[in-house]
């Protein structure tokens, strides 16, 4: 790994201690912040960080079991800080965040005593006057619902992001605006207004670290803006003021990548890898196509194609010069990165496999929505357990965990679709691994469809964004299994799309996904 040499850091404008327990307690406190690289080069950092006010502290960047910690010098004890210089090839800006913990002596409130001043690493914070009239704190959302023009929640989990403001106007004139006061406990404002109403906006578009928090409660303003969210009509005095966010990794938007297969674009195939943050952690594999789940083949990877003429149509970065870094491992050796343009790709549209089965076909439906049970179509007296059975349904098709299409004991299954297909989770609230369809060895699954092919939001596991790599993508994990075939669009849903907060949901899939005219997104 390359490190950089020089870097200062304000490392002060965060503050979080625990509560103290009895008159002339203890408690643990962490102070932390974030540094930006400017360029990768050397193998040790020194480092400057900004404490507070005419305050610093100076260490050295080590080496030590692939990571990298800091080690500062003076009275900074139990400190632990790592940092990646983002991508090695490429070597972009990025950010790390330095956090440290120590303990120190307190007196709660009544006490008749008060924090001692030696601490080197504390910032005084100012207190809310007794004449405060809106306060309020972040709090990690873990079941916020709104009440009235309000979030709140059943237990209290403050949160103090880096890099947020608080802006508050009065309702009546919105051009006069009020000036937030951070504490380690909150953010309060003096309106000096009793029986007013105000507006309150929060904005966490400036952090900085390698988690983010995104507004849930409210929800945000703009879907496609996760960091921007307001309460209106809030009136004074008030001190439940409450913002609830969720964790939200910028490094890691929606993504995707396909192990042991080939990609084929008609007019395309563009996906912007994370490299930098899928380089973190183990089993995370950066790369548009990847081998197959625990094959030591590296060649077992496909290859990105693509019906036009441009090399520009495949890319796997949005970084300039960049675009085909990562369709493969690095590991891949002669080969790696190789796909291929001006091809011909054959057409092969609903029509064209729904004439294959001829007069084969048993139709159901009459235009409406179906909700189909599977055990309904085997129990029917046309239902063959020695042959392909092929259905067609006139109407849009709904396909939830509940219907049973899990193909056993050498089932087979075409279904054609006059319409859409919606494949859901009904209730994730059950648990991440409910398989909407399954396909045990031996038996079949297809589904051609003359519209759409729609992958909801709610389907997948829920994704911590520090641990990207897990569940490990395997058959057994997948959520959906099967062919699935579109005439049009095959989209797997994102939660912005649907008004929600990311990340989004880790989806695995196990088969064949084409989207036969025109986008796969």
């Amino acid at each position: 790994l390359l490190f950089l040499k020089n870097v200062s850091a304000d490392c002060g404008g965060s503050l979080q201690c625990d509560s103290c327990s009895g008159c002339g307690g203890t408690q643990s406190c962490t102070t932390y912040g974030t540094f930006t690289t400017g360029q990768c080069s050397g193998a040790c950092i020194d480092i400057t960080c900004q404490i507070g006010t005419g305050q610093q502290a100076t260490g050295n960047y080590t080496q030590r079991d692939g990571q990298t910690y800091w080690t500062p010098q003076g009275n900074y004890p139990n400190t632990v800080c790592t940092s990646i210089c983002g991508n090695p090839e490429i070597c972009p800006s990025s950010q790390s965040c330095i956090s440290e913990t120590y303990t120190r002596s307190c007196s709660p409130p009544g006490c008749g005593g008060s924090d001692p001043p030696s601490d080197p690493t504390s910032t005084p914070t100012p207190t809310p006057p007794s004449s405060v009239l809106l306060l309020g704190n972040l709090q990690q959302d873990i079941d916020a619902v709104a009440a009235s023009n309000l979030c709140s929640q059943t237990s209290n989990l403050p949160l103090n992001p880096n890099g947020f403001t608080i802006n508050v106007t009065n309702t009546a004139a919105p051009s006069t605006m009020y000036n937030t006061a951070y504490t380690i406990d909150g953010w309060w404002v003096n309106t000096k207004s009793t029986g007013s109403t105000y507006t309150v906006t929060l904005d966490l578009s400036n952090q900085g670290g390698e988690i983010n928090y995104a507004c849930s409660c409210p929800a945000p303003l703009d879907p496609s803006n996760p960091y921007l969210c307001r309460y209106t009509g809030v009136s004074s005095p008030n001190n439940q003021v409450n913002f609830y966010l969720k964790e939200y990794n910028l490094s890691n938007d929606s993504w995707f990548q396909v192990f042991g297969g080939n990609l084929f674009g008609r007019y395309g195939v563009s996906n912007n890898i994370p490299y930098t943050f899928c380089s973190l952690y183990d089993n995370c594999q950066a790369a548009l196509t990847a081998p197959l789940p625990g094959s030591g083949n590296l060649y077992s990877s496909g290859f990105a194609i693509a019906n036009t003429n441009s090399t520009h149509s495949i890319s796997s970065s949005n970084s300039e010069g960049y675009g085909h870094s990562f369709l493969h491992l690095g590991e891949r050796e002669e080969n790696v990165n190789s796909y291929a343009v001006s091809t011909d790709l054959n057409q092969l549209n609903f029509d064209y496999f729904r004439n294959l089965a001829k007069d084969e076909i048993h139709s159901v439906g009459d235009g409406e929505d179906l909700e189909p049970l599977l055990s309904d179509w085997t129990s029917n007296a046309w239902w063959n357990n020695d042959e392909t059975n092929f259905v067609e349904v006139y109407g849009n098709v709904n396909i939830d965990e509940t219907q049973g299409f899990n193909l056993t004991d050498g089932q087979s299954l075409v279904v054609f679709v006059h319409g859409n297909l919606i494949l859901d989770d009904s209730d994730i609230s059950n648990g991440d691994l409910n398989k909407i369809t399954s396909v045990d060895v031996g038996s079949f699954l297809a589904f051609f469809v003359s519209g759409d092919i729609l992958i909801t939001a709610d389907v997948g596991y829920e994704l911590n964004p520090l641990s990207p790599t897990v569940p490990i993508v395997s058959n057994i994990n997948s959520n959906i299994e099967g062919v699935f075939v579109a005439d049009h669009d095959l989209i797997i849903q994102s939660k912005t799309e649907v008004g929600e907060v990311p990340p989004d949901r880790k989806f695995i899939g196990s088969g064949t996904f084409v989207s036969a005219t025109e986008n796969f997104r």
